[in-house]
């Protein structure tokens, strides 16, 4: 199958340090290697980086070993996964899926921050970690997934018009009927479960990963393909007739007027999911959703556009410009501030006075 979209290539070297320095040792055999890089919007503060090897211990422990380093703009972390576990490709692709989404909730919920994904296919030579290509997230499950996009399209759009009309208690037998022509299950009910769990965000975005996982065996899932996709299919029927299962959401727009208004204030999704009654993890799915931007994006690009109006004022020192905008810690703002704008926020006031005399 192929994607619309085009690879891209690792950071070289010289800008991320070879993860393998910090691979735990273990005697376990490695059946494949793979390369994940998330990218923030909000470079990582001083001390959070110290949580991530423990961090990502946790979130890839049901597919293997996984060490990551970090550039000294702590604005990504590239991740290199030792597949230990489900030697069978489909498997291991659906782990790698899994701990993906798994480890962008964690990022959230422990980190605050919010960040896209990209991922390589499986390689066997943990030596040629850097030359690996990337692919979006949503581009490489097309891509490994022995479902095509398209069946899955159909196959996610009949779960959903299920839920949507309520009728959740419904979705195992329309996978027993998807089931019915398919000539492989091992493989197919594995690539199966993204689609269901896809099928269930469409309607009921503040569902955890963990939460829609709960009743998904992996090892059952290896043997008996059809008993555990099953099994779980019935565990998403009994979550989604909770009467605590709401497919509404708030209107996010008053959110963003009261960002606007005044950037500096302390704002965080912990914060506002919980003045809406909303989880950190649906309130970022929600604001994505409304506005086509993740909150930390939304809320930095205000915050540096306030920033740049004080510079231009030219009465200002670099820390109050950073207090006043709403980092009390300068060096975090002149990271946040380069990673929007490209260059220091010294550089950029002098870059703009040089251009215009009426301002010096």
């Amino acid at each position: 199958m192929g994607t619309s979209s085009h690879p891209v290539p690792l950071a070289p070297a010289a800008a991320c340090q070879d993860p393998f320095f910090s691979m735990p040792a273990s005697g376990v055999p490695v059946h494949a290697w793979r390369v994940i890089r998330w990218e923030t919007d909000v470079p990582l503060g001083d001390g959070e980086t110290e949580l991530l090897p423990e961090m990502l211990q946790n979130v890839f422990s049901m597919a293997g070993l996984c060490a990551c380093s970090v550039p000294p703009e702590a604005d990504h972390v590239v991740m290199l996964l030792a597949h230990t576990a489900f030697p069978a490709p489909v498997h291991a692709d659906l782990a790698a899926w899994l701990c993906v989404y798994q480890l962008m909730d964690t990022f959230l919920n422990r980190l605050g921050k919010e960040g896209t994904v990209q991922i390589s296919r499986a390689f066997q030579d943990r030596a040629a970690w850097e030359s690996q290509e990337l692919l979006p997230l949503a581009d490489w499950w097309n891509l490994v997934s022995p479902i095509s996009p398209s069946q899955a399209h159909r196959f996610r759009d009949l779960l959903v018009t299920q839920i949507r009309r309520g009728r959740a208690g419904s979705l195992e037998g329309c996978v027993h009927r998807i089931l019915r022509n398919v000539e492989d299950p091992g493989a197919f009910c594995a690539a199966f479960v993204p689609v269901a769990a896809e099928a269930v965000w469409n309607q009921f975005p503040d569902f955890s990963v963990q939460q829609l996982t709960e009743g998904l065996s992996l090892n059952l899932l290896t043997r008996r393909p059809r008993e555990a996709l099953s099994e779980w299919i019935s565990s998403l029927s009994s979550l989604l007739s909770e009467p605590s299962a709401s497919p509404s959401g708030p209107d996010i727009r008053r959110v963003q007027d009261l960002i606007l208004q005044n950037p500096s204030l302390p704002y965080t999704q912990e914060r506002l999911a919980h003045s809406l009654g909303l989880s950190p993890t649906y309130f970022c799915r929600l604001f994505h959703a409304q506005t086509g931007q993740t909150f930390s994006a939304f809320l930095s690009s205000a915050r540096i556009r306030m920033a740049k109006e004080l510079l231009l004022e030219g009465s200002h020192t670099i820390q109050e410009v950073a207090e006043m905008c709403g980092y009390p810690n300068k060096s975090y703002f002149c990271k946040v501030f380069r990673k929007h704008a490209h260059v220091s926020p010294g550089a950029y006031a002098a870059a703009h006075v040089a251009d215009d005399p009426s301002l010096s």
